[in-house]
């Protein structure tokens, strides 16, 4: 603008080097004489279009500038523009957009000037809009429907072009009484947004965070969503289409797992929780495709979100709808283009609801199987209570997203299904949870097996180390049962017996046996040849010390002839009966010796028998143990 004239814009250009100017659609000769020339300073971007004024020249000698200035002044500026052909294809029509369908006023209009040199729009029927010079307003009158009017205090250099206010009255067809709307005037398309100075911009850049409009007007208003005094958000939606529930889908994506309690049965789970849905009550406005067009503070607490439980938490928690929580609109469906903006249908376009969750989950570990387990840990989403008979629930997609290596266990594979609780829709998500053996290895069988390995080596130690022998396999036995005492503390109680708990017997008995073992050893060997270690020196029972030396011909008391029995259980024996009394006495000497004999060659056969089992077959048993429980607890935990 300079003074009262109005830089305006022809649609006609010419190419570098052309001398004539062509409209830019039919290619037609721009036919009027007067246009400015440029400056020699004003930019070649500048030089290529022709530049046309409205309004009456206040003074002569008027001049304007774009960068520097016009080098050529004039008495009078027409509306250039004005003195074309009014069609489609020659000139440029404007549209009037805001008003309803069934307004009084036209929608299309094409540029004239007055008397006085003002610019007039007129409808191709007989709505007029121009500027009142006395009230200093812009107005809008029908020939055909004089109780229809509009009026605008816009300025007059805006040349009512772009989105200005107006005080509409007598247009009955759309509102009763006096209404102020916006109404937009320019030559936009259906698929351009008009700026509050006139400019167009392409729909697509319509609230994408970026200012495209001098004005930065594009980025005003840009809610998602269409409010409806109708909408009620405590209401479930209806469904879509032909189903007879409204579909939930959600989307799980497990960040990680957290502090994993056998004992307290607890488990935590860090995952998103992503519920998607189809409300066909609300209309959308102003979506960005491929992007997540999120709703603002305000948007979320108008629309209705499901609601979800956490069905297998100590109190049933729910989901939250807080700042943290992240609702927004997927655009998907078609539009409808309507002044400065892009309809949605809610039914067609999914909402997103998303936040990210940290819940201890109740987990029931079986621990039959410790440490060849396999747990299998849940998280079970049941929908609330209100809705179930609305309501149906999908799960779209699970992915575990953290480390699959955890401190005890790894993460062998997830899994989700569909189940009813209580006559409610849930969705089971399953997490199966192997347990590594290598720090059980290193802390409780290793140990285990160097201990028995150590009580085992007490049976290589000489005869007169009997109480070495007793005292290392009882402080094994001591020491496997505080380590039994300590890993039995740190699982839960269960009414059954562990797999642990067997391997941690099995190695109790092994000392337990040893010791049983050699006591009876010890007590099968001759006492008359019997050493025993004194200070690290074998002492032999009965030696130079032992004064209470017996002749090897003093016959030892024997019991009364008439006592004696047959060892056949016959009667008497005549061997031990006779008139002699030597001769009996010799006989019963040497049935006595001869039974100590057998007795000393049984009692032989017996420990020898003994020492075999204990450094033999004591330890093939116990090995045929081992490989036995490790074969079933690998296979169990699906090593092979």
């Amino acid at each position: 603008r300079h003074g009262s004239r109005m830089l305006t814009w022809l649609p006609y250009a010419r190419e570098v080097g052309e001398k004539e100017f062509l409209h830019v659609i039919d290619k037609s000769v721009f036919d009027v004489d007067i246009w400015a020339v440029f400056s020699k300073d004003v930019p070649k971007k500048y030089r290529q279009a022709i530049v046309a004024y409205a309004g009456p020249a206040e003074q002569t000698n008027t001049s304007l500038s774009m960068e520097k200035s016009f080098d050529k002044s004039f008495d009078w500026a027409p509306c250039f523009s004005c003195l074309l052909r009014h069609s489609h294809e020659h000139s440029v029509v404007l549209k009037l957009t805001g008003q309803c369908s069934k307004s009084a006023f036209e929608t299309y209009y094409h540029l004239k000037h007055d008397e006085k040199g003002y610019i007039v729009f007129n409808g191709f029927i007989g709505t007029t809009i121009d500027y009142d010079d006395e009230s200093k307003m812009w107005r809008i009158s029908v020939r055909h429907k004089p109780y229809a009017s509009a009026t605008s205090k816009a300025n007059f250099e805006t040349l009512i072009l772009g989105n200005h206010e107006w005080e509409i009255q007598g247009d009955v067809g759309c509102y009763d009484g006096t209404q102020t709307k916006i109404l937009s005037m320019s030559s936009c398309s259906t698929d351009q947004y008009t700026c509050d100075d006139g400019l167009c911009v392409n729909l697509d850049f319509r609230c994408d965070g970026k200012p495209d409009c001098k004005d930065k007007s594009d980025e005003l208003e840009c809610r998602l969503i269409e409010e409806d005094e109708s909408y009620q958000k405590f209401l479930t939606p209806p469904p879509i289409g032909d189903d007879d529930k409204l579909i939930i889908e959600i989307v799980v994506n497990i960040k990680s797992i957290g502090d994993i309690q056998e004992i307290q049965s607890t488990i935590d789970f860090q995952f998103v929780l992503q519920i998607n849905w189809l409300e066909s009550r609300l209309k959308f406005a102003n979506l960005i495709a491929n992007a997540s067009n999120p709703l603002t503070p305000e948007e979320k607490e108008y629309i209705w979100v499901p609601k979800l439980i956490f069905y297998n938490t100590e109190d049933e928690l729910e989901t939250v709808l807080d700042q943290r929580n992240i609702i927004s609109i997927k655009r998907e469906g078609e539009y409808e283009a309507v002044q400065n903006k892009r309809k949605y249908k809610g039914g067609e376009n999914t909402i997103s609801s998303s936040r990210f969750y940290n819940i201890q989950f109740i987990c029931i570990f079986d621990m039959r199987w410790y440490p060849f387990d396999t747990q299998k840990c849940s998280m079970v989403f049941v929908v609330d209570e209100k809705s179930k008979d609305f309501v149906d629930i999908n799960i779209e997609k699970l992915n575990f997203l953290g480390p699959k290596e955890l401190t005890q266990y790894f993460v062998k594979k997830e899994s989700s299904q569909k189940l009813g609780i209580g006559g409610r829709k849930s969705i089971f998500v399953e997490i199966v949870l192997g347990r590594r053996l290598l720090s059980l290895i290193l802390t409780i069988f290793a140990p285990t097996l160097i201990l028995n390995f150590v009580g085992h080596m007490s049976n290589y130690f000489k005869e007169f180390f009997f109480e070495a022998t007793i005292s290392v396999n009882v402080t094994a036995m001591l020491v496997l049962t505080t380590m039994f005492i300590n890993v039995s503390n740190n699982l839960p109680k269960t009414s059954y017996i562990k797999m642990m708990d067997i391997w941690l017997i099995f190695n109790l008995l092994l000392p337990f046996i040893e010791i049983m073992l050699h006591t009876y050893m010890d007590m099968l060997r001759n006492e008359e040849d019997r050493e025993i270690n004194h200070h690290g020196r074998p002492v032999q029972v009965g030696g130079d010390d032992d004064k209470s030396s017996e002749d090897s011909n003093t016959v030892t008391p024997l019991p009364p002839v008439s006592e004696v029995e047959n060892p056949n259980g016959i009667g008497g024996s005549i061997k031990l009966i006779s008139r002699n009394e030597k001769t009996q006495v010799k006989a019963l000497h040497d049935h006595y010796m001869n039974l100590e004999k057998k007795r000393k060659v049984h009692s032989e056969r017996r420990l020898a028998l003994c020492k075999k089992f204990s450094i033999y077959y004591n330890p093939m048993l116990a090995l045929t143990f081992i490989a036995i429980y490790w074969g079933m607890g690998l296979r169990h935990a699906e090593f092979f």
